[in-house]
């Protein structure tokens, strides 16, 4: 039976290496078009010898088109990655809840858990099987952090984080913050950096590691 367990995490290990090889075609495409537009610019602005009439050109002409690959569609690329690795990490972390629950290790039911999602799966393993995954404190925080990401997005996108909220997520690498002087308590996502992804799904990564290594510690068969 070990043999189907570890087939199970074979299948889960080589989705997560094609999300790793996605992030790097994704962040390549980026770079890409960068160059591209840079070249552009030096190409049509090589006649121009004076550093302040190149400025003017570069604001009037690329400026924006800058603007809009740097910052505008490297945060919906970016974002929408991050989306689906949540949903990822949800849907996987469910099946293997659904397959423990199959096996009839007890009378509690996935449908009997007030919690949701990502932290319901964690706690029907944990719990109600009394499997411990064996991840730091400081790993569930940042899965928490997330979990608030995901709901902001999904819920509330550029609306302000306020000081309770952005606690849980100002430790999360690779985002940019923003505030206004006006409420300056008050946060905004601004961006998020190269790694930001590559880092989530570093956890996503341990984190089914050690489900699969606590499972098997248990002598739970999936």
């Amino acid at each position: 039976m070990k043999r189907i367990g570890n087939i199970n995490q074979f299948l889960l290990n080589v989705q997560i290496q094609d999300f790793y090889n996605y992030i790097n075609f994704m962040e390549e495409t980026i770079t890409s078009h960068k160059d591209t537009l840079e070249k552009e610019f030096e190409h049509q602005a090589k006649e121009l010898q004076n550093e302040e009439e190149r400025q003017d050109f570069y604001e009037s002409v690329f400026l924006d088109r800058y603007h809009d690959l740097d910052e505008t569609y490297t945060l919906i690329l970016r974002k929408s990655l991050f989306l689906s690795l949540y949903s990822f990490l949800e849907t996987q972390l469910g099946s293997i809840c659904s397959k423990l629950e199959s096996k009839k290790l007890s009378n509690i039911k996935l449908d009997d858990i007030s919690h949701k999602g990502i932290l319901k799966y964690i706690f029907y393993i944990e719990t109600v099987h009394n499997v411990p995954i064996n991840i730091t404190d400081n790993v569930r925080k940042e899965f928490l952090g997330y979990n608030f990401l995901r709901n902001y997005f999904v819920h509330n996108d550029k609306s302000p984080i306020k000081p309770p909220q952005f606690k849980s997520i100002k430790n999360i690498k690779a985002v940019s913050y923003t505030i206004y002087p006006l409420k300056p308590e008050n946060h905004y996502i601004e961006s998020f950096g190269k790694s930001f992804n590559e880092k989530y799904l570093d956890l996503i990564s341990l984190l089914f590691k050690e489900v699969f290594i606590a499972l098997e510690k248990s002598n739970i068969d999936l």
